[in-house]
């Protein structure tokens, strides 16, 4: 949102008008949201701004006021910032995955200041077959040299086994090749208690110095 609106927060202080149209109707949501439906970002941040214009404050998860001094008390001058680019796979006319295309995005993406994030929902990893899985775990090493860090994707769903074993596979390529393993939700803890989806989550990532994990639409997981 504030990519497309950066001036979006001082618009609504000021009680200028809100230009619609510049709100971001996807936010996380942009590779699905399009085809299948509005994301919920804007009417939730369509009604905070609201709130702001007539009362000059919102509330937080804590049910806290925010007003424009509290908001100030809160900035930590000089804090570093960081961010992760889920990076778009790009084909070819042919079918053929864009390799060079791919490379240069990603240096592009670090040179930018940002870490890149592969096999994600944006890198078509629901259609990628395993070789081509572990291709561009390769292919992000030689762009961006031996060092520098990056986020790789693990998605097992449609996978047969056993889930927390289908994880740690994937994980053990992604940190093999240098990466910070970020896990897909599978539909296959479904129904399950959240105390069973702790303790499996739990041994997915039992030894490893870093895991993110990562929720996306029922789109991601069905496609497959």
């Amino acid at each position: 949102m504030i990519l497309t609106y950066p001036e979006l927060l001082w618009d609504a202080v000021e009680g200028k008008a809100v230009e619609h149209k510049r709100i971001c109707r996807t936010f996380s949501d942009c590779t699905t949201a399009a085809a299948k439906r509005i994301a919920f970002c804007c009417p939730i941040a369509g009604q905070l701004l609201q709130d702001f214009r007539t009362s000059g404050a919102v509330e937080d998860c804590e049910g806290e006021a925010m007003k424009i001094g509290s908001i100030v008390q809160r900035q930590q001058p000089g804090h570093k910032v960081q961010g992760i680019a889920a990076t778009l796979l790009p084909y070819e006319a042919d079918g053929r995955i864009a390799v060079e295309a791919f490379q240069n995005h990603l240096r592009a993406t670090h040179h930018a200041g940002l870490m890149n994030a592969v096999n994600m929902d944006t890198g078509y990893v629901n259609y990628l077959s395993e070789a081509e899985k572990l291709d561009v775990l390769r292919w992000i090493r030689e762009a961006l040299g031996k060092d520098a860090p990056f986020v790789g994707g693990a998605y097992i769903e449609g996978q047969p086994g056993d889930i927390v074993e289908l994880y740690r596979k994937q994980m053990d390529f992604i940190v093999g090749h240098g990466g910070i393993p970020i896990l897909f939700q599978t539909s296959r803890l479904h129904g399950k208690s959240s105390a069973e989806k702790a303790a499996a989550y739990e041994a997915v990532c039992r030894g490893y110095p870093h895991v993110l994990a990562f929720r996306a639409g029922t789109d991601v997981r069905s496609e497959r």
